[in-house]
């Protein structure tokens, strides 16, 4: 922000003095001459102005880009490793125990890792996410979830338009259905 207003000032306040300093000559110029300078001046504002916003839009597209790989291996191992707690929760006691195990270290790892690739919406649900799983009902959490998933899914660059809450955490679930009755 601070360096936008910098080039953006490098260029207003010359032209501002410039201006002022010929204001006499500028003055008694006919008034077609007056309003052509106007126009041209305006018109290289407009393109410095449009060249600064596509170097910086472009900058920032290509640090996303660089990004990418990284968070999507977050992300893969993220959702493995719930799809793993998940699917022991009909195991044996001394499995679901082990489980437990994993699930506390793959939490350690993601949230390591979160902090460097994750978008700040992923850190801010995913923190909501850690937060509830004490405080809240089963189907509260799963939503919340539900939530994570979808903003990972954003940060990652897809589209959730077609996706309604509780869609993709029915993907884990063996028996959906009981969700859809919570949610109404």
């Amino acid at each position: 922000m601070v360096k936008r207003f910098l080039q953006i000032s490098t260029i207003i306040i010359p032209l501002f003095f410039i201006i002022l300093f010929y204001r006499s000559a500028f003055a008694e110029l006919d008034k077609t001459i007056q309003s052509t300078i106007i126009a041209s001046i305006g018109t290289v504002l407009a393109s410095v102005g449009a060249v600064i916003y596509n170097q910086r839009r472009a900058k920032e597209r290509e640090i996303s880009e660089s990004h990418r790989p990284m968070k999507i291996e977050v992300y893969k191992n993220f959702m493995q490793m719930m799809f793993e707690f998940l699917g022991s929760s009909k195991a044996p006691k001394p499995d679901q125990i082990k489980s437990m195990r994993n699930l506390e270290k793959g939490f350690v790892v993601f949230t390591r890792e979160i902090i460097a690739w994750g978008s700040p919406e992923v850190i801010r649900v995913y923190s909501q996410f850690r937060n509830s799983a004490i405080d809240k009902q089963n189907y509260e959490l799963l939503l919340i979830f539900d939530e994570l998933l979808r903003e990972m899914r954003s940060d990652l660059g897809n589209s959730n338009k077609r996706i309604k809450k509780g869609d993709l955490i029915k993907l884990f679930l063996t028996d959906p259905e009981k969700l859809d009755v919570l949610l109404k």
